[in-house]
């Protein structure tokens, strides 16, 4: 089984099912009511997800909103890693936030129920400097690995 949170084009989803395996995907374009991860009965539904997961071993793939967590959007928003998490006046942080923090709640009930996930962002994110994040890694074993997007075709647009 496996869930591919902020799913996009659905790699991870369709992987799982051409090899015959039971997969979800939770995307906001595909449903923006049940699928957003900011809205209550969203946020339920992600997490009724997961706690299927724990009946069948499985695989929790989360792929948050990148875009504002890395170094290329930071200075449009004057944010640091301080501004983003404390500053209360900076309103492009606030869905973000809610974003990572309701992710990071998601990732507690999958380590006390042992669930494997993955996390993908940008090398240049600072997501992980999230507080809650922050707190995750503190409290649970979480390993950090980085792949390099170029070896498996994921420049081919720069060039």
């Amino acid at each position: 089984m496996a869930v591919e949170k902020f799913a996009g084009v659905k790699r991870i989803h369709t992987a799982f099912k051409n090899r015959g395996h039971a997969s979800a995907s939770y995307e906001i374009n595909d449903d923006p009511v049940f699928q957003d991860y900011n809205s209550g009965l969203g946020f339920a539904y992600c997490l009724a997800l997961t706690i299927r997961l724990f009946k069948k071993v499985g695989l929790n793939f989360e792929a948050p909103v990148c875009s504002t967590w890395v170094w290329l959007s930071r200075g449009n928003l004057l944010e640091t890693v301080w501004i983003l998490i404390d500053h209360k006046s900076i309103t492009p942080a606030k869905p973000r936030n809610l974003m990572v923090s309701r992710m990071c709640i998601n990732l507690l009930v999958m380590c006390i129920l042992r669930l494997c996930f993955v996390v993908e962002q940008p090398g240049s994110s600072i997501l992980e400097e999230h507080p809650l994040f922050v707190w995750l890694c503190r409290h649970f074993r979480i390993y950090k690995a980085f792949i390099w997007m170029g070896s498996y075709g994921g420049c081919r647009d720069l060039a």
